[in-house]
């Protein structure tokens, strides 16, 4: 088997990688922190080629969905095809927040920890947490975890 993107596709059609999440660490990340690939002289992200690679071609009115949440993951069995409305409404009903969210990074407890501390910058409770300053100011503003009051 001798490339590795070979290896991985035999691997992927045939079941034999049986970890929770496989994460692209070897792509840079579009905006949405989706990792990227160029194919054909055009930019896609990666788990939706190598879905289409498994599974088939898609329409470009279906959404590649992680079922497992994480924009990372490129495990096949994790994806699945969905029309983009369906798709859209399904993250927007706010069915996976607060430390229900498979990718949290603070539990509530520590975020109405954040709310109370008047003492600190926001850099300071980032590192203090080890997330990212723009992240606590968020969740200051009320855009992140807004059902926690202080």
């Amino acid at each position: 088997m001798g490339r590795p993107q070979i290896e991985i596709r035999y691997r992927l059609k045939n079941g034999l990688l049986n970890t929770p999440c496989y994460e692209c660490t070897s792509h840079k990340l579009d905006s949405s922190g989706y990792p990227q690939v160029r194919r054909n002289g055009t930019r896609q992200h990666v788990h939706r080629y190598l879905f289409q690679q498994v599974r088939g071609l898609v329409n470009d009115d279906v959404d590649v969905h992680h079922k497992c949440e994480s924009k990372m993951c490129i495990r096949v069995s994790h994806l699945e095809a969905k029309v983009k409305g369906q798709h859209s409404s399904e993250h927007n009903t706010g069915k996976l927040a607060g430390e229900k969210h498979p990718n949290v990074k603070l539990t509530e407890n520590q975020v109405c920890k954040i709310l109370k501390d008047t003492e600190h910058t926001q850099q300071q409770l980032a590192d203090k947490h080890r997330v990212g300053q723009p992240l606590i100011s968020k969740i200051k503003r009320g855009e992140r975890w807004s059902y926690i009051s202080a």
